[in-house]
């Protein structure tokens, strides 16, 4: 097997001529310098003696030693021995000879086409006990549940992918509501854990749950099968709550709060509020529901903005579901708000900040090794694409066929694109949403993050320090 040596020569310190990352981003906090690289994900304090000795750092263009242009050469050796061997290694600085834009290609390439992983997204049905107003998946147009004929497909499919050289498997239960074909659930789960045991194959699972179904006695069978994890929405407040997401019956806050406080013991809980411009100033009692409730530090906390999905946002008249856009925020606008709302459940235990992840691809969808299953079997890339025929891109019998339409997606280049090739979040983004870059051009196809990520660092290092985490404090 070829081996492929990464981005670090090891001689790079004896070297004496470097070029800035094109992915350092610098700020300044409490009259203390910080640089964070999104390339490696490397994050360092700097305590420079003067403004002039690193500003340079944050410029793509600059070469320290290249006739000594601007006297870079004497700021580089002011910066201090240790700060230079730290901003080396942690890919600040790099060599004239590395390209990171062809090396971040070939890392993207390299994970999108990987065979040794397979990630599935199995809608068992379209049914749903509740009757969320903002549903985008307008359940009136879709019907079905996964069949047993389906189902003994999915394995066979699996079976496939194993054959083929797979060795770690994930699977996200999803719907309608994936707690309706609970013993599907159990049955397929034992199936596919038998297939991994048998083939030295790694499997885990979680699931996407409106948390009504999710008793204790049913969390732990589900833990048994390999289901560690679960995502449950709630919007607020209950008086918030279940105007937003009723059960057909009637109100749903009180039977999942029960349920989450019954099983966050048992599997990992991540509450996701999604929010629009009716429910964001409710957000915060629902926090404090929840502190009450003794879950800080027992569950997790995220705030999605609510949005119309990429083939509509642009229309003044689209709706998510009986909400209509002039009800929602951008994801700019919205930004502010989820820092505001993070730091806000960071106060109260629930939301601890991290550095953000690299990412070599977008997400399932630009992936060969990853499929959305349609509970009729059918395959689609995207979620938001379950039940529309023109995403169709196979079906668990056959396969993927290479259509027009798979093609678009395996084939999309977040490197094509100007306002993505120049970003210098790309590493920690990959254009985030491949349905939202390939449709829009407006700032709507940007996440969140490219507008609060220097909080979340100022965050993450205020969090560090007081657990002695920072990861360096470099003169």
């Amino acid at each position: 097997m070829m081996r492929v040596r990464e981005m670090i020569p090891k001689n790079i310190l004896s070297n004496h001529n470097y070029k800035n990352s094109k992915f350092n981003i610098l700020f300044e906090q409490n009259g203390k310098v910080f640089i964070f690289n999104t390339l490696r994900g490397s994050f360092l304090e700097i305590t420079p003696t003067n403004r002039s000795i690193y500003q340079w750092l944050g410029d793509a263009t600059s070469y320290i030693i290249k006739d000594n242009v601007n006297n870079f050469h004497e700021r580089w050796v002011k910066l201090g021995p240790k700060a230079r061997e730290n901003l080396l290694l942690g890919g600040f600085i790099i060599p004239p000879s590395f390209d990171e834009f062809e090396y971040l290609k070939f890392k993207n390439k390299a994970e999108r086409y990987r065979r040794d992983y397979y990630s599935l997204t199995v809608a068992l049905t379209y049914a749903c006990n509740m009757g969320c107003i903002y549903c985008y998946e307008n359940a009136p147009l879709k019907s079905g549940s996964m069949s047993l004929k389906t189902a003994q497909q999915l394995i066979a499919y699996i079976e496939g992918i194993i054959k083929d050289g797979c060795k770690n498997i994930d699977i996200t239960w999803y719907g309608g509501e994936p707690m309706i074909k609970y013993p599907l659930i159990v049955s397929l789960s034992r199936k596919i854990i038998n297939l991994a045991r048998k083939n030295k194959v790694q499997y885990k699972a979680s699931i996407i749950t409106n948390g009504t179904l999710l008793t204790r006695r049913k969390a732990k069978i589900l833990k048994k099968y390999h289901v560690d994890s679960a995502q449950i929405t709630l919007d607020g407040p209950a008086i918030v709550h279940d105007q937003r997401r009723p059960l057909k019956t009637g109100p749903s806050f009180e039977s999942i709060l029960k349920n989450i406080l019954d099983v966050h013991d048992v599997i990992h809980i991540n509450i996701r509020c999604n929010v629009d411009k009716t429910n964001s100033e409710k957000i915060a009692q629902l926090v404090d529901i929840l502190k009450q409730k003794g879950l800080s530090d027992k569950v997790a906390i995220s705030f999605a903005p609510v949005n119309n999905g990429p083939k509509k946002v642009d229309s003044r008249m689209a709706c998510a579901g009986n909400i209509c856009s002039r009800k929602l925020y951008s994801y700019k606008t919205f930004s502010k708000i989820q820092t505001r709302l993070q730091d806000y459940a960071s106060s109260s235990g629930f939301y601890k900040p991290s550095l953000p992840n690299q990412k070599f691809n977008a997400c399932t969808a630009d992936r060969i090794n990853g499929v959305v299953v349609e509970p009729n079997g059918n395959l689609v890339k995207c979620w938001e694409s379950l039940g529309d025929k023109e995403e169709n891109i196979g079906n668990l019998e056959k396969g993927i066929t290479l259509s027009t339409t798979a093609l678009r997606w395996l084939n999309y280049d977040p490197f094509s694109y100007k306002k993505c090739k120049v970003c210098k979040m790309l590493p920690i983004c990959m254009g985030w949403c491949p349905a939202r870059v390939m449709t829009l051009k407006s700032e709507w196809s940007c996440q969140t993050l490219r507008y609060n990520l220097v909080n979340q660092l100022i965050k993450y290092c205020e969090y560090a320090k007081k657990g002695g985490e920072i990861n360096g404090n470099n003169n």
